[in-house]
């Protein structure tokens, strides 16, 4: 199976994905996770929130989250629900609780159906919506997509990220991060 070059990407992504920030922003972050993972936890707590403060909020990067469930039916399981989250404008705060309740260990209840159900609650979400579209599996046939997408350009491991065709695998310093989009904004 042929792998498509990493700098074309960006034109591929989904119309339909997680997108944060400026969608006029000079760098676009492509961030390929999966909520059982524990480095993309790593990553989410050590870096995410100060891309958001430095780039993000400030409209200098648009951030472009994308499922890649590969760890079993929670991983499956946790990406529906945060789909169904999105449904409601809520994926943002249920993606910030997946990563709060991740624990270490893969498939263990942590992202039963009744705890994805409480953690709908938690940030506020119609739970009869929320329990609607969960149930429905609506989402499976755009999950395997995701996973699908991210490995037909070699992406086989959480977190990756892809920031402005750059690749960049694994639970970063956020200095890496900030010299990568520093250099593209200073262009």
């Amino acid at each position: 199976k042929q792998i498509l070059p990493i700098k074309d990407l960006i034109k591929k992504v989904d119309p339909g994905a997680q997108r944060l920030g400026s969608k006029d922003a000079k760098v676009v972050v492509v961030a390929f996770e999966d909520f059982q993972c524990p480095y993309c936890k790593k990553s989410h707590d050590e870096v995410y929130s100060k891309l958001k403060s430095e780039y993000i909020d400030t409209g200098k990067v648009l951030f472009i989250h994308y499922d890649m469930a590969f760890l079993g039916p929670e991983s499956i399981s946790s990406s529906h629900a945060s789909l169904c989250a999105a449904e409601q404008n809520k994926f943002w705060q249920y993606r910030d609780v997946l990563y709060k309740k991740q624990v270490p260990e893969h498939n263990v209840g942590n992202f039963s159906d009744e705890n994805l159900l409480d953690y709908a609650k938690s940030v506020g979400m119609d739970e009869a919506r929320f329990s609607e579209c969960f149930s429905s599996n609506k989402y499976t046939e755009q999950i395997n997509k995701s996973r699908s997408f991210a490995e037909s350009y070699g992406i086989g491991s959480t977190p990756t990220f892809i920031i402005n065709g750059q690749m960049l695998k694994g639970a970063k310093p956020y200095m890496e991060f900030s010299t990568i989009i520093n250099n593209i904004l200073n262009k």
